[in-house]
């Protein structure tokens, strides 16, 4: 069954920071908990950092009109 998270984040922020690279959010506090080249390395930098169920989204420097959802 999935289950419905509503985050409200700064992807302009994100994408200062983050461009060109994964990150992991943690679903309770909704921060950046880790990043990395691909989702998968993200999702083991989260897990090692002890976020059990990180979602992990792209980040790109340039969203245009692209509206991003992030599904955990």
């Amino acid at each position: 069954m999935a289950t419905l998270i509503e985050i409200k984040t700064n992807f302009v922020e994100l994408a200062k920071k983050y461009a060109g690279q994964w990150v992991a959010i943690h679903p309770a506090t909704h921060e950046v908990v880790a990043s990395g080249s691909t989702a998968k390395e993200a999702f083991d930098l989260a897990k090692q950092a002890g976020v059990e169920d990180p979602i992990i989204t792209s980040v790109t420097d340039d969203y245009g009109a692209y509206v991003p959802c992030l599904i955990a």
